[in-house]
Formats: structure tokens, C-alpha cells, sequence
């Protein structure tokens, strides 16, 4: 990482030459300044090095503080007049980041541009969270094959009597015996986690309160794509249905945001379950056509990677149909996380059958849950078409 930044600092009076001079030696004194200017009541610093400085700013203006007391001159504000920092990443092109002016990368590094920074950014460590998020955003695929059983898929039979499209994108209307198949499915696969982990089914709701996020702070551990997704309530309800009614339209009403729809990760269950012992329980609950597992470890986690990969290996040989398994890892708060994504050979496409996270203690120990967790997600409406 290398960091230049400009900074101004405000005075409460001009300073003379001789006063400049004895604040300037000061200053210069300090690490990774390397000029010093002013002009009537500001001073000009320009800093540079390999770190981000948000809270060496602040430590500058408290120890210019202290030096101008004898001068009798306070601090009154500060800004940053520009606060550039390059990192490596690999990464082409412009990159859209909040609170940056700009994000530019030419495949080997990645420069970022602040402009006009507010207090409370800094204070915040929005910088650092910035420059993760420009590494989480450049950041290559690292998804290789763990396995691939490289077998011809039979050819499958018309499904037009069973199943239909829906009015929603991307969404299946099953007609009554697509309806039968697939209930038959699901209480195939539902027997045989009940029988190989022991599963207890619950039921989660659908929504996440943006509230819980905020107060636990983990909108880094939410996917992206949740973000794509919200609940939504009218700021103001007031003959909304009567205007709708009158005129057969909806009309434009400002909404605010209350909670995400995201459930893959059961984390309204893990504040239900706060400050408790999981070690040993599995759960399984269904949300429309997926089924969604939480297992907890009760001995060894590996074991328990290992099972829960095999689980599914086995499901999938007995459809008899070309399927691969991806794998990921990478880091979350410092942990090592495991991604497989189990993909199935539909004509020329992969398509996503069950994908399994394996991250450790990384959610549960933000809700002080004894045990580590892992999760999966069966969809049933992909698993339908190969069965």
C-alpha cells in the first residue's frame, strides 16, 4: 500500500513566520511528513507513506494543539484536501465505491481517490473498510474443481405436463403431478438428513430485521446479492388502496427499507439462540422450493466437512448425471472459509443443485453460540428437473 494525503488544518489566528517556523520543525519531526507549508491561519501537510493515516490525523491535530498553546492559537477544524491510496489488485478499469472519488485499476494495482473527507468518516474507518472492499470487489474467482465424475447425462423426459412457467422471472408453476414429484423429493431428502444427521426441522423467517445487521455489525458477512432484496414498508399508508383502487394504478409513494430477504444463513435463529451450547443440533428448514441446513459440530468440524460432502456426493450419484463440485476459500474476519458449490450438466449449462459454506465459528461466535457452524442449501426446483 502506498498513501499520500493532503491535509489543511485550521487555526483561530494567522501565524507569523517565527511562529510557523518553531510549529513547522515540529510537525516535520513527525513520521512520514514530508512538507509543511501555511498561509494567513491554515497549515498545509502533505503525508506520505505505506499505511492508512485516518488515525494519524487525528493525532497530529492533538499535538498541534498542545504546541500552539504557548502562542495562544487553538485548532479549530481540519480537511483533507485530497487522501490517495494504491494497493494491489488485480483489476482493469474504473470501479463504482461509495465516498471515493474515484477507483482506478491497471491489472497490477488499484489507486483510490478521496476528496473532500468528512471527521466522521475517518473516525469510522470507512478508509479501511473501503480499501476491503475495492480487495473483496477486484478480487479474482478463486473457484477450481474439486471434483467431477465426468458422466454422460441421460437424456430426461418432457416435463411440459408437469410443470409451467410462472408469471415471476426464473420462477417454476407446478402443475399437480410436478407438484406430487417434487413433495416426494423433498420427503425423500428430508428422510435421509433426519436419518444421516439427525435433522430437526424449524422454521426461520424469510426477513432479516436491518436492525440486527446494524447492531451486530456484519454487513460484511452478508452476501452481496442479498442487497438485491429488500422488505420494504409506505412511509406514508393513507388512502394508498383507495387511489389504487380508483385509478388501477400504484402510485409512486417514497418506502423505507425494514429488513432483507435472506435466510441461507439462519441468523434471526442464531439471536433467538444467543449466549447458548449448539454443539451436536441440525436443523433443517424449507423456504418455498429450497431446503436450507444448519449443522452444528459436536466433536470434530473436518469430520463433519467431510460427511456433510460425502451426504451429497451420494445424492447426486444416484441421479446418475454429470455433476462437478466447485471449491472456494477464502477469508472472513480472519478465519479460513470454505465454499463447494455441487453443479449438475444441463445441456451446454451448469446449474447450481446445492452449494455448502463452511465457515467456522465465524457467525456464531459474533452471537457467543458454543460450536461451529456450517450450512447448505438443497434448490429443489433444480433437483426436480434431474430427478
Amino acid at each position: 500500500m502506498e498513501s499520500k494525503l493532503e491535509l489543511v488544518i485550521i487555526l483561530s489566528h494567522e501565524l507569523n513566520e517565527k511562529k510557523f517556523g518553531d510549529i513547522k520543525e515540529k510537525i516535520k519531526s513527525l513520521d512520514d511528513v514530508v512538507s509543511v507549508d501555511y498561509s494567513a491561519n491554515r497549515v498545509y501537510i502533505n503525508i506520505q507513506g505505506n499505511k492508512d493515516f485516518s488515525n494519524f490525523i487525528f493525532d497530529i491535530r492533538e499535538k498541534m494543539k498542545q504546541w500552539l498553546k504557548e502562542y495562544k492559537i487553538g485548532v479549530r477544524d481540519f480537511f483533507i484536501l485530497n487522501y490517495e491510496i494504491t494497493i494491489s489488485a488485480n483489476f482493469v478499469g474504473k470501479m463504482n465505491v461509495p465516498v471515493a472519488k474515484s477507483v482506478v485499476g491497471n491489472g497490477k494495482s488499484c489507486k483510490i481517490v478521496f476528496k473532500g473527507l468528512e471527521k466522521e468518516f475517518l473516525r469510522r474507518g470507512i478508509i479501511g473498510k473501503t480499501i476491503k472492499l475495492v480487495h473483496d470487489k477486484s478480487r479474482e474467482k478463486k473457484e477450481k474443481t474439486f471434483f467431477d465424475n465426468k458422466l454422460e447425462s441421460k437424456k430426461r423426459k418432457s416435463l411440459k405436463d408437469k410443470v409451467k412457467k410462472g408469471v415471476i422471472k426464473n420462477k417454476n408453476f407446478y402443475l399437480p403431478e410436478g407438484a406430487e414429484e417434487i413433495s416426494n423429493l423433498k420427503e425423500n431428502l428430508v428422510a435421509k438428513l433426519k436419518e444421516n444427521f439427525d435433522c430437526n426441522e424449524i422454521f426461520v423467517p424469510k426477513k432479516v430485521p436491518l436492525s440486527l445487521l446494524e447492531e451486530k455489525n456484519i454487513f460484511d458477512l452478508i452476501p452481496r446479492k442479498a442487497f438485491s432484496y429488500f422488505s420494504s414498508v409506505p412511509e406514508k399508508k393513507e388512502l394508498l388502496y383507495e387511489i389504487s383502487f380508483l385509478t388501477g394504478k400504484i402510485p409512486r409513494i417514497e418506502t423505507k427499507n425494514k429488513s432483507i430477504l435472506f435466510n441461507e444463513i439462519p441468523l434471526t435463529l442464531f439471536k433467538a439462540l444467543e449466549n447458548t451450547n449448539l454443539a451436536g443440533n441440525n436443523y433443517y428448514y424449507i423456504e418455498e422450493l429450497k431446503i436450507n441446513l444448519a449443522f452444528f459440530e459436536n466433536g470434530g468440524y473436518n469430520e463433519l466437512r467431510k460427511k456433510i460432502i460425502e451426504f451429497f456426493r451420494e445424492i447426486l450419484d444416484e441421479k446418475e448425471v454429470r455433476y462437478r463440485i466447485l471449491e472456494n476459500k477464502f477469508t472472513l474476519r480472519n478465519r479460513e472459509v470454505e465454499y463447494y458449490k455441487f453443479e449438475v450438466k444441463a445441456g451446454r449449462k451448469w446449474k447450481k443443485v446445492v452449494d455448502v459454506l463452511f465457515p467456522t465459528d465465524v457467525y456464531t461466535s459474533i452471537f457467543k453460540i458454543r460450536g461451529r457452524s456450517a450450512h447448505a442449501t438443497i434448490d429443489l426446483d433444480k433437483m426436480f428437473f434431474i430427478n
